[in-house]
C-alpha cells in the first residue's frame, strides 16, 4: 500500500481510512462492503484507537464526498465512521432524481441534506429545517463548507399550529417532549408547513423526511395540504412503537399516513443502519423496533427503482 494509500488526519479531521481509488474508508469496508462476525466493532475500535475520544466540535470527511461539522451530542458515526444510516441514504438514492424537491425535517447538522443535494443537483431544491440553535449554526457552517447552492436552511420546527415553544436539551437528540425536569431548554419557532409551501411557492416535493424525537404527528397534521393530494410526496419518518410522543400515541403517527391518503407502509428488512431491500407493512402492530418508515402512494412506485422493494 502507498504512503497516499495510509492517511491519519491533523488539524481534527476524522480520516483513517484505506484509499482504493480515492474514497473508500476502511469502516466503510467493515460495516458496509465486505462484512463478517464482529467486523463493525472492529471498525469502531480501529477508529477509536487512531482518533481518541470525540470531545469537540469538528468537521469529519465522510464517504460521500462532502464534509460535515458535528458536534459530540450528534455526530459519532460520522466523526468514526463518516457515514450514517447507510440503508436511510440506499433508499434515497434510489428515490430522487436530478430536479427533485426534498424536505429535510429536522435536518440537524444536514447530513441527509447534503445527500440529497448531491442528487438533485443545481435544478433540485432541498429545504432543511432545523429549530435548535447549535445544529443550525452547523448547518450553516456546513452549507458553507460545501459551497451548497440549492439547500435553503430554516431556523424553525414544523408543526400544526404557528407557535414558539420549547426544545429539551438534556438529551442526545433535542426534543419537545419533556421526559424529566432539566433547565436545558430553549425557546424554538413552530410554524405550519402547508403555509411555509404557500408562502415561498413551492410547486411539487418528492420526498419529505421527518425525524423530530416525538413531534412527528404535529409535523403530518400542520401538512394535510399536501399529503392529501394525488402528487403527494414519499414520506421517511422515524417511528418508535410505544414511545412517548407530544400529544396522543405513537400509533397514531402512523395511523394518520394511512388515513390522509392511499399511503402503503415499508421498512427496510434489517435496519436504516444496513442496506436492505425495502418490506411492506401490512400491519402498524407488525413494527417491532424503532426505524425510519418509508410511505408510498400507488403513482410512486413507477418513478422509484424498483430493485429498492423485496
Amino acid at each position: 500500500i502507498s504512503e497516499k494509500a495510509w492517511r491519519l488526519s491533523t488539524s481534527g479531521y476524522s480520516s483513517m481510512f484505506i484509499m482504493v481509488g480515492d474514497e473508500v474508508r476502511v469502516e466503510n469496508l467493515l460495516f458496509n462492503k465486505f462484512r463478517f462476525w464482529g467486523s463493525r466493532k472492529l471498525a469502531r475500535f480501529i477508529s477509536f484507537l487512531l482518533l481518541g475520544r470525540y470531545k469537540t466540535d469538528t468537521v469529519c470527511h465522510t464517504i460521500y464526498r462532502f464534509k460535515l461539522k458535528v458536534n459530540p451530542n450528534f455526530g459519532k458515526d460520522i466523526y468514526y465512521l463518516g457515514f450514517y444510516e447507510v440503508g436511510t441514504i440506499h433508499v434515497i438514492n434510489n428515490v430522487l432524481r436530478q430536479g427533485d424537491t426534498f424536505m429535510d425535517v429536522g435536518s440537524s447538522v444536514g447530513l441527509l441534506s447534503f445527500i440529497a443535494s448531491n442528487i438533485v443537483r443545481e435544478t433540485g431544491q432541498v429545504f432543511s429545517f432545523e429549530p435548535e440553535e447549535s445544529s443550525f449554526k452547523h448547518l450553516v457552517d456546513n452549507i458553507s463548507i460545501n459551497k451548497s447552492k440549492n439547500i435553503k436552511p430554516f431556523n424553525v420546527g414544523l408543526g400544526n399550529e404557528n407557535q414558539v415553544i420549547r426544545i429539551y436539551k438534556n438529551r442526545g437528540c433535542p426534543s419537545m417532549v419533556k421526559e424529566e425536569e432539566t433547565k436545558l431548554v430553549e425557546n424554538v419557532k413552530i410554524v405550519k408547513l402547508d403555509e411555509l409551501i404557500e408562502s415561498e411557492n413551492i410547486k411539487k416535493v418528492k420526498l419529505i423526511k421527518i425525524d423530530v424525537e416525538g413531534f412527528e404527528l404535529e409535523v403530518l397534521k400542520g401538512a394535510k395540504n399536501l399529503l392529501d393530494t394525488f402528487d403527494a410526496p414519499i414520506i421517511c419518518i422515524e417511528y418508535f412503537p410505544n414511545r412517548k410522543i407530544f400529544s396522543g400515541e405513537s400509533s397514531e403517527v402512523l395511523k394518520y399516513i394511512l388515513n390522509v391518503n392511499t399511503y402503503s407502509l415499508f421498512i427496510l428488512k434489517e435496519t436504516k443502519n444496513t442496506i436492505s431491500k425495502l418490506v411492506k407493512i401490512y400491519s402498524i402492530e407488525e413494527i417491532q423496533r424503532p426505524d425510519n418508515i418509508f410511505c408510498f402512494l400507488p403513482s410512486h412506485f413507477s418513478i422509484v427503482n424498483p430493485d429498492i422493494f423485496e
